[in-house]
């Protein structure tokens, strides 16, 4: 797709919403099952022209078919990047070992444009995780984090082992927590934790009462 020139200026205020349209379009899509779709089926759940939303996203928009099918994950991602500014936050995510599978094979997760330095996962990583740097026993998180930059982690686990997770990433040296488990984590008050629940907005704790010290 298109990769529109943003590094000398912001986005016009038009194509700015455009560009929110068209991610909010392909996520409704994604709900619904569509996990492709034409150039030409998405103009239409915009109330578009088809030729107007290839100008935006195609290379070669004068030379391109309003019937070809495109994979909607992969745009979705893509143009979410472009809004982002190219900004990627490096982390690390851990977990247990299904439920890191299931949200780094999420869409939804993709959409945060995390550029991932590892996972950390004791019970095993996932198949298609192995691709980063695998973390599986305490040892080996330790030794990574002498060496390893990020400050953010992403911790999906279940209620009873995401708060154990987030003090060994705490003691890693992580100062930033995106929280996909179903639990508010208790950290030190120079730990932020931003907490999600996919497909909601995100909300930021506050210290709570009985933080760690």
């Amino acid at each position: 797709m298109k990769m529109i020139e943003i590094t000398d200026k912001a986005l016009a205020e038009p194509t700015l919403k455009r560009m929110v349209d068209y991610v909010a379009t392909g996520k409704a899509m994604l709900r619904a099952g569509a996990k492709t779709a034409s150039w030409q089926q998405m103009a239409d759940a915009l109330h578009m022209d088809a030729a107007d939303l290839m100008a935006d996203l195609v290379p070669n928009p004068r030379l391109a078919d309003a019937e070809r099918v495109v994979d909607m994950q992969s745009l979705v991602v893509d143009i979410e990047r472009i809004l982002l500014r190219g900004e990627r936050e490096a982390v690390i995510v851990a977990g247990t070992r299904e439920r890191v599978g299931r949200l780094i094979n999420s869409w939804e997760f993709a959409g945060y444009n995390f550029l991932i330095d590892a996972v950390y996962c004791t019970g095993g990583i996932p198949a298609h995780a192995m691709q980063y740097e695998m973390l599986e026993t305490d040892d080996e998180l330790t030794e990574w984090s002498k060496t390893a930059t990020p400050t953010t982690a992403v911790i999906d686990a279940g209620f009873e082992q995401a708060q154990t997770i987030a003090e060994k990433m705490v003691e890693a040296g992580i100062t930033h927590i995106w929280n996909f488990s179903p639990v508010v984590l208790k950290v030190p008050l120079h730990v932020e934790v931003e907490n999600v629940i996919p497909g909601y907005p995100k909300w930021k704790s506050k210290p709570a009462p009985g933080h760690l010290n």
